[in-house]
Order: structure tokens, then sequence, then C-alpha cells
């Protein structure tokens, strides 16, 4: 009787710990799943941010490229010619020496920038192609440029311009006959263009952008073979 009573008792008990262990299991079981959604959510979030990344390092590299594609550069080559070139050294337009004048303008600002100066002249309808600012000199309180231009609008810039005014300064204007420094170049209706030869072209391919311009530096003005 003793022992069927004691049984009892403890099944009470028993039944109490068998369900606070089934508790404890669920609350750490469900700890572990809140613990695993957190870590899924947090993988999926850097996830997202590591492509959002790439995505602005590739939106990045596609304007800078476009950028370099847009660009344009002038160049007076063995002071003779005027060289418009895009990117990848495309040449656009070439106005020879004898085709090309100088313009001297005076009494600029001292602090005017160079776009003033261009915009200037392509209010008078010249397309950016037909001109250069040579150079930029200071003279006392103002500037003064020299602008290479074709010889077709020397004098349209010289008579639309002349006498006007920028920041209540009036401005001046001046047209050589010839931009060549040479006087046998003003009568030689020819361009002597020259090159070494033989001409070798090497094209290395990379993996990466990062890697071209690693070695691209690594080898510039590297000297091979004598060139």
């Amino acid at each position: 009787m003793a022992e069927r009573e004691s049984k009892q008792r403890e099944a009470p008990i028993k039944q109490d710990e068998n369900r606070r262990r089934e508790e404890a299991r669920a609350k750490a079981n469900e700890a572990k799943e809140a613990r695993e959604a957190r870590n899924r959510e947090q993988a999926l979030k850097q996830e997202a941010e590591s492509e959002a990344a790439e995505r602005r390092r590739q939106q990045e590299i596609t304007a800078q490229r476009e950028k370099e594609a847009a660009a344009v550069e002038q160049y007076f080559v063995s002071e003779t010619s005027l060289v418009t070139c895009s990117a990848g050294l495309n040449i656009q337009y070439i106005i020879p020496g004898f085709d090309l004048c100088r313009i001297v303008i005076k009494n600029f600002p001292r602090d005017a920038k160079r776009e003033e100066i261009v915009d200037l002249l392509i209010q008078q309808e010249i397309q950016r192609s037909e001109f250069l600012i040579l150079w930029v000199k200071v003279v006392g309180t103002k500037q003064e440029e020299v602008v290479l231009a074709n010889a077709d609008y020397g004098e349209v810039i010289s008579l639309g311009l002349d006498s006007i005014e920028s920041r209540n300064e009036v401005l001046g204007f001046s047209v050589g006959d010839n931009a060549n420094l040479g006087s046998a170049f003003q009568k030689a209706p020819f361009i002597t263009v020259s090159w070494r030869i033989p001409a070798e072209t090497i094209v290395e391919n990379y993996q990466s952008m990062e890697e071209a311009q690693k070695r691209s530096q690594e080898l510039n003005k590297k000297i091979w073979k004598g060139r």
C-alpha cells in the first residue's frame, strides 16, 4: 500500500519534470530557429548590400567610360597643324598650318577663365574644333590670349568681337596672317607625315581592368628592343 501511494505521489512530479523539459526543449528550439532566421536575414542583407555595391561600381565604370568616350582633345602638332582627337586617339579634324591664323586677344580680366574665352568664340558660331587657345599670359592687371583658328574665321572673329566688352573692359583683337612659326610653311600647300618603321603592335588581354591598369603602369616607358 505504501509503495503504491509513493508511486502515486511521484507521478505528478515526473509529469511536471517532463513538461518542464519539453518546455525547455521547445524554448531552445525557438531560440535556435530565431538565431537561424536572424543569420539568414543578415546573410540576405549582406548579399543585397554587396550586389548594390557592385551595381554602383559598374555604374561608375560605365559613367567613366562614357565620359572618356565623349572626351575631345586638341593638339598643336609640330607647331604647324591643329589636330582634334576623340577617345582612342581617333582623329576627328585637322587644320593644316597654312589654313591657321593667330588671333591675339587683349584686355581680358586677369581672373578670366578659359571657358569664358571659349564661350565668347562659340558665340560667333565657330565650331570648337576650329580653334584652340594656345596660351594665356598675364600682362599687368589683364590677360592676353593667343588663339589658333581656322583662317576662314579669323576676320569674322576680329570684326565680330573687336571692341566688345567683357566685365566692363573693352577687348582688343589682332589677327596674324599665318599660324606657322616658320616662313617655309607659309607658301607650302602640303603636309609632311612621318612615322617609324617597322611599326609593331602588341595586344595583351587581362582578366580584369585592375590587372590591366597595373600592368600598364609597370610597362609604361619601359625600353623594349631599343624602343
